[in-house]
């Protein structure tokens, strides 16, 4: 009997010991997003206090990570910020400066307002498909950067404009970069890439819907023009998730995102030729064809799908890339083929097109670098923030307490997972490597499908993409309101909120 006590009572401390864990370890995550959303501090301040808290943490809270290993696992968050995400930043806010600088950005006005002259329209066309299509072939901040300048110029008050972008880099989130996150997934859970791809493409399928139709109800403009929408947004949306669940079933997890995105673009394009309701707008003598206005993107989508066959992957390796190792694992810095470096070729493919110098193009450069200075400070921080709590182990005792508080309610957990580890990492990638084992290995514990649920990882995680710091900073550079970063965190956190409490509610009658 004694031994039996004794047992429970080795229990009891080790469930506390894990719950205290866990609620130190939100510490810093708690900070980050009051800080960011409820205070009207600068968010590049309140980055660099919420990572020196998570560090003084993982040092004495409990984890007793070593200074040196933390102050690496800093240096390698820092890095990565550097390349690829802060050179990706720099990468599209230098082709938007292109396309505004050569008028490239007035013939894609002039086109979307062809092909429909509603404004909520113009705007699930540039915020979902073309960002769509961005987060397909780049990511890292391309989707929200890019489409954010086009609708500041269709007349978007540039907060609004940013939220817009915010919720649309969502669903593409999932297949992103060429399906990294799912290839990552792959990689960490051991689970066959059919059947995550599969599943994320069915979890996914409903919001593929949705959100072109809330996007509709944020474009303004009143109710009147909102309900004339809503037909074409639920048109571009079913041919996006139908595409989706198409070549996710017969292909790969590559070309799910470009694909749907091209589709419901296309299809819509061709939809309303066919019905005669399309305009042509004579363009002005200054403004571009639109093939030379899309020789950006056009340039980006080639160099993409050549530098990602197996000939060009020679690249992604030494003497190409940097290989540094840090804490035990390599960290390989690709600069010849990562997306940021081909948004610059693209951006200044484009400006020879549209007839720039290249002094000029360099000038634009330099714009873009002086604009991205204080987002810099925000995305390095966060960051070294990320890999200090991988590092010390606090975001899995964060997760654990987690799991361990819902038991087999899990599947209404696991997705809201999937979005805390992208608004940490700013990453569906990362978050997929920080969790997706964890998320297998809970799911076969309480008896349900691993594939789903691991799947589930990812779906979330496009949720919180929605909120992540890097990607509000990226959308707030971009439009020149980095000093309400705050403002737009509030407006866009209840959408991923009602975004998870649905999403969460679909993982779990399908895990059943």
């Amino acid at each position: 009997m004694r031994w039996t006590e004794a047992a429970v009572f080795c229990m009891l401390l080790r469930e506390m010991n894990e719950l205290s864990s866990g609620l130190i370890g939100l510490i810093p995550l708690v900070l980050l997003l009051i800080g960011l959303g409820f205070t009207r501090l600068p968010s590049h301040r309140v980055a660099v206090f919420s990572a020196m808290v998570a560090a003084l943490l993982a040092w004495g809270g409990g984890w007793h990570a070593a200074p040196g290993a933390l102050g690496r696992a800093a240096c390698e968050g820092a890095v990565v910020a550097l390349i690829p995400i802060l050179w990706v930043i720099f990468g599209a806010v230098f082709v938007f400066l292109v396309c505004t600088e050569t008028r490239g950005v007035a013939a894609f006005r002039r086109f979307i307002a062809g092909v429909s002259p509603n404004r909520s329209v113009q705007v699930v066309l540039i915020a979902f498909c073309l960002g769509g299509f961005l987060e397909a072939v780049a990511g890292f901040g391309s989707a929200v950067a890019v489409p954010v300048g086009i609708l500041i110029v269709l007349g978007i008050e540039p907060v609004r404009a940013t939220v817009i972008c915010l919720v649309a880099n969502s669903v593409p989130v999932a297949f992103g970069a060429l399906g990294i996150p799912l290839l990552a997934l792959v990689n960490v859970t051991g689970i066959d890439t059919a059947i995550l791809t599969r599943h994320v493409a069915l979890q996914l399928s409903l919001f593929a819907v949705a959100v072109p139709t809330v996007l509709v109800l944020m474009a303004g403009g009143g109710w009147q023009t909102a309900r004339r929408a809503l037909p074409d947004a639920l048109f571009i949306g079913f041919v996006f998730s139908a595409a989706q669940l198409l070549i996710a079933w017969f292909s790969g997890p590559e070309l799910v995102a470009v694909g749907a995105s091209l589709a419901s673009l296309f299809a819509y394009v061709a939809f309303r030729r066919c019905r005669g309701a399309c305009t042509t707008t004579p363009r002005a003598a200054d403004e571009p064809s639109l093939f030379t206005a899309s020789l950006p993107f056009l340039c980006l989508l080639i160099l993409v799908l050549v530098t990602r066959l197996t000939p060009w992957r020679v690249l992604q390796k030494p003497p190409f890339a940097f290989v540094l190792h840090v804490n035990g694992h390599a960290l390989t810095l690709d600069m010849l083929t990562t997306p940021g470096t081909l948004l610059i070729i693209a951006g200044f493919v484009g400006a020879a097109a549209g007839g720039l110098s290249f002094r000029r193009a360099l000038w634009l450069a330099g714009q873009a670098a002086a604009k991205i200075r204080r987002t810099a400070v925000v995305v390095v921080s966060i960051l070294a923030l990320a890999k200090i709590m991988t590092c010390s182990g606090m975001i899995a005792s964060v997760a654990r307490m987690l799991a361990g508080a819902v038991g087999p309610f899990f599947p209404l957990l696991s997705p809201w997972l999937g979005a805390l580890g992208t608004f940490v990492t700013g990453s569906d990638t990362s978050s997929n490597i920080l969790l997706g084992a964890l998320q297998k290995q809970t799911a076969l514990n309480t008896g349900y499908d691993p594939g789903w649920i691991a799947a589930a990882n990812t779906s979330g995680a496009t949720a919180g993409k929605m909120i992540s710091p890097q990607s509000i900073s990226v959308g707030a550079a971009t439009a020149g309101v980095e000093s309400r970063q705050g403002e737009i965190l509030r407006a866009t956190i209840w959408y991923c909120v009602g975004y998870l409490a649905l999403l969460s509610i679909v993982i779990y009658f399908g895990a059943r």
